[in-house]
């Protein structure tokens, strides 16, 4: 599971805001505003580990290397060559990572999380019984 702030999935485009499912909602220590919490879903039961490539390399070329990278990713978002949704959609490793994605879940879930929120528990803890 990723887990991320609501200010976070806020700034995301709606489609990638389709695949974050709200979980709580709290108010951290130290805090008078409650803040919201969402999750995508993963799966990693079957992951297989790979090479990492910068295995070997010199922590300064890594970070040169990291740098760049996200330098040129800001440039093509930032000019509109492309978006976080298709960077995401085209990432192999997030493609393996959703590859267990559950329409059905998803769906049972926000149901039984409205019925919690507006306080219907028998329908919110018949829903729950099912998601276990």
């Amino acid at each position: 599971m990723i887990l991320i702030s609501g200010i976070i999935r806020d700034i995301l485009s709606k489609e990638f805001q389709s695949i974050c499912r709200e979980i709580d909602t709290v108010t951290v220590k130290g805090s008078i505003k409650p803040m919201r919490f969402y999750t995508i879903t993963i799966q990693t039961d079957d992951l297989e580990a790979v090479d990492d490539p910068m295995a070997g390399k010199p922590i300064k070329e890594k970070k040169a290397t990291r740098d760049t990278l996200r330098k040129d990713l800001f440039a093509r978002l930032h000019s509109g060559q492309t978006t976080t949704w298709k960077e995401i959609n085209t990432d192999s490793d997030f493609i393996e990572l959703r590859k267990g994605y559950d329409q059905n879940f998803e769906d049972l879930f926000k149901r039984t999380y409205d019925a919690y929120l507006k306080g219907d528990w028998e329908n919110a803890g018949r829903d729950a019984a099912t998601l276990v």
